[in-house]
C-alpha cells in the first residue's frame, strides 16, 4: 500500500510518474501484514534539487538588500514542476529508507498508537437527539460505522452508514446533471470505491430520515451525498461545497461554495425534491469569506461574512430557507467579530474584540409584552446592575492600551430588529463581560442557563449563568491542566449539559453536568491503555525565575525526578494568540512509558496571558518569542532538567518559525528536531499577493521598514547558513490549503547544500492530503510513529 505524492499548484495537479514512492503500513501484530515494495539500497547520496533562482521583489530599496536572491524561488513555478516532483519523490524515498532502518523502535511506537486508535468496537461520545442517541463505532482500523439507538429500554443498534460498504455510482449513464449538482439514479453500471475518500462530518435531518455524507478527495472541496436512511439508497449528489447545514423543513440543505479563486463567497439552498440549486447570498466584498452555523433553537441558519477585522451576520429562516427570508441583522464595528444566537425568545449578541481579546455578551427580548419569555424581568433587573459594576471595574483596572483604536458602536443594517414578524428591543442589555484575560471559546444559551467556555491563563473554565437568579458559578473540572469542549445540543430546555474532557494523562471522557444540582456524571469513557496508568505520572506548572516569568508545563513519570538524566521533548504553540491544547496524546503516553519528560513552553506570541502577552511576540516583536525559547531552555538547564544532547523538539505549523530560527543561531541546543507542516519562508509569504496580508498580521509587514528589518533578522529560510552544523531534522508536510508544502521543500533543498550536515540525518516527506494529519488510520500512525521513532533513535545514538 502506498500513497502517491501529488502537489497542487495554481490549480494544477502534478503527479510524479515513479512507482517507487511509498508510504508503508506498519506491522502491529500477527493480524496486520506489512505490504512491502522494492526499496533501493540505502545511499549517502543526497537528491539534487532543481536550482531555480529568482529575485525577491522587495517592496522598497533597502540598503544592503537592493538585490535579494531566492536560490529556489521558482521550484513551484509551472515550468519547473516536473523537476520539483522528481526531487520530492526522491526525498520521500530517502524518508522511507530511513524509517525502515528504525526497525523495532518505529514498530514500538506504532503498536502503542494502535492500542489507542485501533480498538474494535470503540465508540465516540453519545449525542442525544430525541428519540435517538447517535454515536460512531470503529469497526476496524479503516472503517467507521455511524450508529443510533432509540432512547428506550432494550433498543437495538441501527447502523445508518458504513464507510467500508460505501460505493457510489459514477458512470455517466447513471447521472442526471444540471448546473452545480448531480442526481443519482439506481446504479446500473460501473461502481467506484473511494480508495482515498476523506469524509466530512455526517449529519442527520431533524426528522431522522435523511443523512448528509460529505466526501472529498482533497479535504478542501466536498461533494454531499444525501442518503435515505430507511432504505439505504443514495438519492442525491450535490457537488463542490464547503460547509453544509440541514434546514428544519427536513428536505433542504444550505451550503457554501467557493469562487474561482477558492474563496468561500456563495451560499445556496437545495431542495432534494428539485433539480436546481438556489442562490441565497453572494459576498460582494473581496477578501471576505462566508461560514454557516445555526442558532441553538434551530430556528435560524446563520451566515457570517468575515474579514480580518470585521463581521456581518445574516439570518435565514431554517423552516423556510428561501432567499426572501434572509435578514442581514447586524454588522460589527472594525476590530470585532460578531456572533448572534437565539433561544427561548431571547436574542444574544456576542462581540469579540480582536484588539484586546475582551468579549461582551448582550441580550434583547421582543418589544411585544404578549410574547412570553421566561425570567425576562429577573434577568433585566438583576444583571443590569451587576454587569454595570463589572464594566466600571474593568475600565478602572484595565491595563494601559498601546495604540488601540477607539471602537465605533454597533451598526444595525436593518431599520428594525425583526424576526418572524416579532420586533425586538433595539436597546441591548448587558449580560456578561469578559476581560482580555478571559478568552471566550464557546457560548451556549439554554432556555434557563447560559454556558460559556473560557480560557484563563491558558487553562479552561466552564462558566454557568442561571438566568432565573443572575448567579454564576464554575463547573469543577477534574484537572485544571486539561482540555474541554461541548457536545452538540438539540434540546435548549435541557437541565443537563454534556461535554468532552481530556487531559495530558487522561483519555477522552464525556461528562453530563446537572445545571441545577451541579453534579458531574461520567457517561462515556475511552478504553484505558494497557500500558499506561495516569496515576504513574504527574503534570506540574513551573515559572522561570527572571522577568518575564515564563510558564513551563512539565509532564513526567511520578517515580522519575525531573532533575535526573531523562530524555526531554520540548514543544509549544506561540502564534496567533492561541493556547496549547492539553488534550490526551497517545504519542506522549508512549514517550512517558519509555521514561521521557515532556516540557510544554508558553512563549510570548501565544494567548495564555491576554493581548499584551500576544502582542509582545508578533510582527516586529517576533524575535521575542525566539528569545523566550532560549530563556526557557536555559532555565531548564539550571534546574538540571535538561541533559545536553538529550533534548529534542517537536513543533508544527506557524510555531516552527521559532524553532527553526533558534536552529540558525544556536543549533547545539537540540539533539534533533521534528517540524510538521512548517512555516519557514516568512519574507516570501508576507510579500505574497494571495495571503501576504494575513501572514503580515502575525509575522510583520514588509512594507514597514522596521518590521522588514525584523523579518530579515529571524526568517528561517533566508538565514539558513551553509557553514552551520545543524542537528538531525525531520519535516513532514502536505499539499495543504493552509501552509504550503513549499516551505518544507525549499528549506530542505537549501539545507542539503550545507557541507556540514549528514545527508541521512535530514528527512522530508510530502503527503498527498489536504493536511499532514490526513489519510486513513494506518497512514496517520505510520507518520506519527516515524516522527517519534526518529527522535528516539537520535537520543539513543547520543
Amino acid at each position: 500500500r502506498f500513497v502517491v505524492l501529488a502537489l497542487r499548484v495554481s490549480g494544477r495537479l502534478c503527479v510524479p510518474s515513479s512507482r517507487n514512492s511509498s508510504h508503508h503500513r506498519v506491522k502491529t501484530d500477527a493480524n496486520h501484514q506489512r505490504n512491502t515494495i522494492p526499496i533501493e539500497p540505502k545511499t549517502d547520496e543526497a537528491p539534487e534539487p532543481p536550482k531555480a533562482p529568482r529575485e525577491i521583489p522587495l517592496p522598497y530599496p533597502y540598503r544592503g538588500h537592493e538585490k535579494l536572491i531566492d536560490p529556489y524561488g521558482e521550484m513551484f513555478e509551472k515550468w519547473c514542476m516536473r523537476k520539483t516532483d522528481n526531487y520530492i519523490e526522491k526525498e520521500n524515498r530517502i524518508f522511507d529508507q530511513a524509517v525502515d532502518t528504525m526497525g523495532r523502535t518505529q514498530e514500538d511506537f506504532a503498536n502503542d498508537l494502535m492500542d489507542f486508535y485501533n480498538v474494535a468496537g470503540i465508540t465516540t461520545a453519545p449525542i442525544i437527539r430525541e428519540p435517538y442517541t447517535y454515536y460512531k463505532r470503529r469497526l476496524d482500523n479503516e472503517n467507521v460505522l455511524d450508529c443510533r439507538k432509540k432512547n428506550e429500554p432494550d433498543a437495538q443498534e441501527e447502523v445508518i452508514f458504513d464507510e467500508g460498504e460505501f460505493v457510489l455510482a459514477i458512470s455517466n449513464d447513471n447521472l442526471e446533471s444540471s448546473e452545480g449538482e448531480t442526481k443519482i439514479r439506481k446504479p446500473s453500471g460501473r461502481k467506484h470505491r473511494f480508495q482515498e475518500t476523506i469524509y466530512g462530518d455526517r449529519t442527520v435531518s431533524s426528522d431522522h430520515k435523511l443523512l448528509c455524507n460529505p466526501i472529498s478527495e482533497d479535504g478542501i472541496i466536498f461533494n454531499a451525498v444525501i442518503r435515505d436512511i430507511e432504505n439505504g439508497a443514495d438519492i442525491l449528489l450535490v457537488r463542490n461545497l464547503i460547509d453544509v447545514q440541514w434546514a428544519e423543513d427536513n428536505h433542504s440543505i444550505v451550503f457554501t461554495r467557493p469562487n474561482e479563486d477558492g474563496d468561500v463567497t456563495h451560499v445556496y439552498v437545495r431542495d432534494i425534491n428539485k433539480k436546481t440549486d438556489v442562490l441565497i447570498y453572494s459576498e460582494p466584498n473581496r477578501g471576505n469569506t462566508l461560514s454557516l452555523g445555526t442558532t441553538l433553537d434551530r430556528n435560524w441558519i446563520t451566515i457570517t461574512s468575515s474579514s480580518l477585522d470585521k463581521a456581518r451576520v445574516f439570518y435565514l429562516d431554517s423552516h423556510n430557507p428561501d432567499p426572501s427570508t434572509l435578514h442581514c441583522l447586524m454588522e460589527s464595528p472594525d476590530g470585532y467579530t460578531l456572533q448572534l444566537d437565539h433561544s427561548n425568545g431571547r436574542m444574544y449578541r456576542i462581540l469579540f474584540n480582536l484588539d484586546d481579546f475582551s468579549t461582551q455578551v448582550h441580550v434583547t427580548i421582543p418589544l411585544d409584552p404578549n410574547v412570553q419569555v421566561e425570567n425576562s424581568n429577573q434577568v433585566e433587573n438583576q444583571l443590569q446592575v451587576e454587569n454595570q459594576l463589572q464594566v466600571e471595574n474593568q475600565v478602572e483596572n484595565a491595563p494601559k492600551k498601546r495604540g488601540r483604536k477607539k471602537k465605533e458602536p454597533i451598526v444595525q443594517l436593518e431599520p428594525k430588529l425583526k424576526l418572524n414578524g416579532i420586533e425586538y428591543d433595539p436597546d441591548w442589555k448587558p449580560l456578561l463581560n469578559f476581560t482580555s484575560q478571559q478568552r471566550v471559546s464557546y457560548f451556549i444559551p439554554y432556555d434557563d442557563h447560559v454556558i460559556v467556555y473560557e480560557m484563563v491563563a491558558g487553562l479552561p473554565q466552564i462558566k454557568v449563568l442561571d438566568l432565573s437568579t443572575g448567579e454564576t458559578h464554575l463547573v469543577k473540572i477534574p484537572k485544571k491542566i486539561s482540555s474541554v469542549s461541548p457536545l452538540p445540543t438539540w434540546n435548549p430546555a435541557s437541565k443537563v449539559h454534556r461535554f468532552n474532557y481530556s487531559s495530558p494523562l487522561e483519555p477522552p471522557t464525556t461528562y453530563d453536568y446537572d445545571l441545577v444540582t451541579r453534579e458531574l456524571k461520567i457517561v462515556h469513557q475511552r478504553n484505558s491503555l494497557k500500558y499506561f496508568d495516569p496515576k504513574d505520572y504527574n503534570v506540574q506548572r513551573l515559572l522561570t525565575k527572571t522577568e518575564p516569568r515564563l510558564p513551563i508545563t512539565l509532564i513526567h513519570p511520578t517515580d522519575v525526578n525531573p532533575n535526573l538524566k531523562s530524555p526531554l521533548l520540548i514543544t509549544f504553540n506561540s502564534c496567533l494568540g492561541e493556547n496549547f491544547s492539553f488534550h490526551f496524546r497517545p504519542e506522549y503516553a508512549s514517550l512517558l512509558k519509555k521514561g521521557w519528560i515532556i516540557a510544554v513552553l508558553h512563549l510570548r506570541g501565544g494567548g495564555e496571558y491576554g493581548p499584551d502577552w500576544h502582542a509582545d511576540g508578533v510582527r516586529g516583536n517576533k524575535h521575542v518569542a525566539v528569545t523566550d525559547l532560549i530563556l526557557s531552555w536555559q532555565y531548564l538547564m539550571k534546574q538540571q532538567i535538561i541533559t545536553p544532547h538529550r533534548v529534542v523538539a517537536h513543533v508544527e505549523g506557524l510555531s516552527s518559525t521559532i524553532i527553526a530560527s533558534v536552529l540558525n543561531d544556536s543549533p547545539g541546543l537540540f539533539r534533533a528536531v521534528v517540524m510538521r507542516q512548517p512555516f519557514l519562508d516568512v519574507l516570501n509569504s508576507t510579500l505574497s499577493a494571495e495571503d501576504g496580508e494575513y501572514h503580515s498580521q502575525e509575522f510583520g509587514d514588509p512594507l514597514d521598514e522596521e518590521e522588514f528589518v525584523g523579518i530579515m533578522t529571524y526568517d528561517p529560510y533566508l538565514n539558513l547558513r551553509e557553514a552551520t552544523e545543524y542537528p538531525p531534522l525531520m519535516m513532514t508536510a502536505a499539499t495543504s490549503d493552509g501552509i504550503s508544502c513549499e516551505h518544507a521543500v525549499k528549506f530542505m533543498a537549501k539545507l542539503r547544500t550545507s557541507p556540514k550536515i549528514k545527508q541521512d540525518d535530514s528527512l522530508l516527506f510530502v503527503e498527498r492530503m489536504r493536511d499532514v494529519d490526513g489519510g486513513d488510520l494506518d497512514t496517520q500512525i505510520y507518520r506519527i510513529a516515524a516522527e517519534y521513532a526518529f527522535l528516539q533513535t537520535c537520543v539513543n545514538s547520543s
